[in-house]
C-alpha cells in the first residue's frame, strides 16, 4: 500500500467512524504513513515542532489504535511506539528487528510463526487471531564499531 493509499484509508475510516479529520489527527496520520519505523509519541511530539500538545498526542494515539489504524507495540523500552496497521490492500504483515545497542528498529518480512501454527496442535482449541514477532539483538553497523570497553 502506497502512502498516498494508505492516508485515503485512514480518512475513509475517520469518516465512518463519524470522526472530523482534525488537524492532530492529519499530522500523526501523515507522520505515521511516511515513518520508516514505529514512532513514539515523543518522537511525534518532537517530530511536530511542539505545535501539537503532548496529552493531545497521545489521545489521538489511543483513538486512532481503537480504530484498527494503528498497532501499538511495546520493544522493551518503557514505552509504546506506534506504526500504521496493514490495510485492506496488504498482502503481509511484518515483525521486527531491534538493536540492544543503539536502539534502531528494522523491520523484516517473512513470518515463521504462520508456518510453525500450522504445523502444531494449539491446546484447548485455541484460535491464534493475530501475532507479533520482535527479535532482539545487534545491527551489522553496532557489530562493526570497535567496542569502548
Amino acid at each position: 500500500m502506497t502512502k498516498d493509499e494508505r492516508l485515503q484509508w485512514f480518512e475513509a475510516t475517520l469518516e465512518q467512524a463519524g470522526l472530523r479529520r482534525t488537524l492532530p489527527r492529519r499530522v500523526l496520520l501523515r507522520l505515521l504513513a511516511a515513518s520508516e519505523t514505529p514512532l513514539s509519541a515523543q518522537d511525534i511530539y518532537e517530530q511536530t515542532g511542539s505545535d501539537i500538545n503532548l496529552v493531545t498526542i497521545y489521545r489521538t494515539l489511543n483513538e486512532l489504535t481503537r480504530l484498527e489504524l494503528l498497532i501499538r507495540t511495546e520493544f522493551g523500552e518503557g514505552f509504546y511506539r506506534y506504526e500504521p496497521a496493514p490495510g485492506p490492500s496488504d498482502t503481509a504483515h511484518h515483525h521486527h528487528l531491534v538493536c540492544d545497542s543503539c536502539g534502531s528498529i528494522a523491520d523484516f518480512e517473512g513470518c515463521m510463526v504462520e508456518e510453525m501454527l500450522t504445523q502444531t496442535v494449539l491446546p484447548n482449541n485455541f484460535q491464534v487471531a493475530s501475532h507479533t514477532l520482535t527479535l532482539h539483538g545487534t545491527c551489522e553497523r553496532c557489530q562493526t564499531q570497535p567496542s569502548s570497553k
